[in-house]
């Protein structure tokens, strides 16, 4: 199974098995996110937990779905089966009701059940955030309040949230009414070593991987289950070994080819970052503009895209939240080194021939490889501390405020 062969989300598997606390799991990879979801639905079911998973990127779609989708989730959990083949799933023609009554009853169900089974009952959440989708129905509740309510009440469930492309302030700070952060142990998924990789893309390939294979794997995907994923699609064309500039021309080809799994990816985690909020125009300008510089302020960004430093500061403090930007003293830098060349290579897209951006694309992926290798030998990451904690003790940027009292020169950004 793929799970064995990532250490770190093994370990994610026994923190659950224990149950010593709430937890909460991030990462800026789906792929991490999606095989954490599907390994955790197998394996618990082997175990004294009784585990209720609940998409809610899936069932907070109306306030109505969002109780049916846990109640669907308990029923499973106990083993219920209301699965119907042919017809819609249960959970998402139910009946609207009085929520906060009918969520208390389903989660008091669940607990009182599963510890009369001798199970430990666990409530399993992926994209809990997308809950705020709910606001936008008129004089619906707070669904984080609504459930942050039911759960008070019940200390014996144990919570376990899954996110993707949210920093975990960012999740503290939206779920704040249902996930206490003092009670809850927050992880950010580390990237697959070389080893990981190594088994992962031998076991896709069905043959094993060279030393050179596995390398450039690596220092391409940066480590990231997806992308190392989507690039399954050009490796098997070769039956034998791939050398290092094989590797680059393939994918130099596929983050040109707008049909390609890496740059339908790449689509959707700029779409699954910045389509929630209002103002995802300016985001997107930010970001090309950052696609062709070496990290740049605050004052230097909002020159660029013709915006007031205050309200550019908003955005970018939410692409920081999105983990599509990291910023090392007062300068900003996308976190992906890959999603950076596809949106520079997408920019210029508009005016260049495939010809052209074919080439640009060969250089620009060697040039990458080149600057992921240095990175990650032990001197370079030796100095790059170094310098990271020298720019944190300079002066910085002044912290302006996300909420403002009087209008700016643009919208203020918040949730959709």
């Amino acid at each position: 199974m793929l799970l064995d062969r990532v250490a770190s989300f093994c370990l994610v598997v026994d923190a659950v098995r224990a149950g010593e606390s709430d937890l909460l799991f991030v990462s800026d990879d789906s792929g991490a996110v999606q095989l954490l979801w599907g390994g955790l639905r197998r394996t618990t079911g082997e175990t004294t937990l009784a585990c209720a998973f609940v998409d809610f990127g899936r069932t907070a779609l109306s306030p109505a779905l969002f109780l049916g989708g846990v109640d669907f989730a308990v029923a499973s959990a106990l083993g219920e089966d209301r699965t119907d083949v042919d017809g819609p799933p249960r959970w998402l023609i139910s009946a609207a009701g009085p929520i906060h009554t009918d969520l208390a009853e389903v989660l008091n169900r669940f607990v009182a059940e599963a510890s009369e089974r001798n199970l430990r009952p666990v409530l399993v959440m992926k994209e809990l955030t997308a809950l705020r989708a709910l606001k936008s129905y008129k004089g619906a509740d707070d669904a984080f309040a609504i459930l942050g309510k039911a759960l008070a009440k019940l200390p014996e469930l144990r919570l376990v949230v899954l996110e993707y492309g949210l920093s975990p302030e960012a999740v503290f700070e939206i779920a704040a009414k249902c996930l206490c952060r003092a009670a809850v142990k927050h992880f950010v998924m580390p990237r697959l070593s070389d080893e990981e990789v190594f088994q992962i893309a031998s076991g896709v390939l069905d043959r094993r991987l060279s030393d050179e294979e596995a390398g450039t794997l690596r220092s391409l995907s940066d480590g990231r289950l997806s992308y190392l994923l989507s690039f399954r699609d050009l490796l098997p064309r070769m039956g034998t070994p791939a050398t290092k500039s094989e590797l680059v021309s393939l994918v130099a080809d596929a983050v040109v080819d707008p049909l390609s799994a890496l740059s339908r990816l790449m689509r959707s985690r700029m779409a699954d970052a910045i389509s929630s909020v209002r103002g995802d125009t300016v985001l997107r300008h930010i970001l090309r503009v950052l696609s062709f510089a070496d990290g740049m302020t605050t004052s230097e960004v909002a020159a660029q895209i013709g915006r007031s430093v205050p309200a550019t500061y908003d955005y970018l403090k939410w692409l920081l939240r999105s983990l599509l930007l990291r910023k090392q003293g007062a300068r900003y830098f996308f976190s992906d080194r890959l999603l950076k060349l596809w949106t520079k290579l997408d920019t210029l897209a508009v005016g260049a021939t495939s010809g052209v951006l074919g080439d640009l694309a060969r250089r620009e992926v060697s040039n990458l490889l080149s600057e992921a290798l240095a990175d990650e030998a032990p001197e370079a990451k030796a100095a790059s501390e170094l310098k990271a904690a020298a720019l944190e003790e300079q002066e910085t940027e002044p912290e302006y405020r996300i909420e403002v009292s009087r209008p700016r020169d643009d919208d203020i950004l918040e949730y959709d």
